[in-house]
């Protein structure tokens, strides 16, 4: 917590420091930053819980600086829900991750959003992008991929296809919400989730043994 608030006031304060030529700062934040869970944990505080309060501590750290100091480049806050993206090996999960937002958007929509500020200085001062595409389920991506990559159909597990999500992609009312429409418009539309789920597939070929195995895990 102490390193993310105190790097975050590092940057801000040498930032006016660059002079004239520094117009915009975008903060590459994250969903976690405006999760609305709340949790009273002491000595076992979990790693999760610790991530959502640096967020969140880091987020609110840039707007009081914004406030007080009212300097001369604009700044903007980008928060996208979890990416799906190219050639990035994460570590195969060993547990359920219950407090991850069931929303995905493709990083090269994120890319797009955190070069949008730049572009556009004055409609994006002072604002939030919560940036999210699509609501994600293990049954849809392994229908997605069965249907996309016919050469692994026989090792991705059809279960129960068609089950469990929206084919738009969405969640029911009464479930957790996260509008990404503010930012789908600024950026002309999100890529297809269908697009995103097969590219992010396809990039592991070649680079990890058994990859069809290892992608539907990640993906999950």
């Amino acid at each position: 917590m102490h390193a993310t608030i105190n790097g975050s006031l590092t940057l801000l304060n040498s930032a006016p420091k660059s002079g004239p030529q520094l117009k915009t700062v975008v903060l590459a934040s994250s969903i976690a930053a405006v999760e609305p869970a709340v949790q009273c944990q002491k000595k076992e505080t979990s790693g999760p819980i610790i991530y959502l309060a640096s967020k969140s501590a880091a987020e609110r750290v840039f707007w009081e600086f914004k406030k007080q100091h009212n300097p001369a480049f604009t700044m903007t806050a980008m928060n996208p829900v979890q990416h799906l993206k190219s050639h990035d090996l994460l570590p195969v999960p060993t547990s359920p991750c219950q407090w991850i937002v069931p929303y995905v958007i493709d990083v090269r929509d994120v890319a797009k959003l955190i070069i949008y500020p730049i572009v556009h200085p004055a409609e994006t001062d002072g604002e939030r992008y919560i940036a999210s595409s699509a609501a994600s389920h293990p049954q849809a991506y392994a229908d997605i991929l069965r249907d996309a990559l016919p050469e692994a159909r026989g090792r991705i597990v059809e279960d129960e296809s068609g089950k469990g999500y929206r084919k738009d992609y969405t969640l029911d009312e009464g479930e957790m919400i996260v509008d990404g429409g503010k930012e789908g418009k600024a950026i002309g539309g999100y890529m297809e989730f269908e697009q995103s789920v097969v590219d992010t597939a396809r990039s592991f070929e070649g680079l990890v043994q058994g990859w069809w195995e290892f992608v539907i895990i990640v993906l999950n």
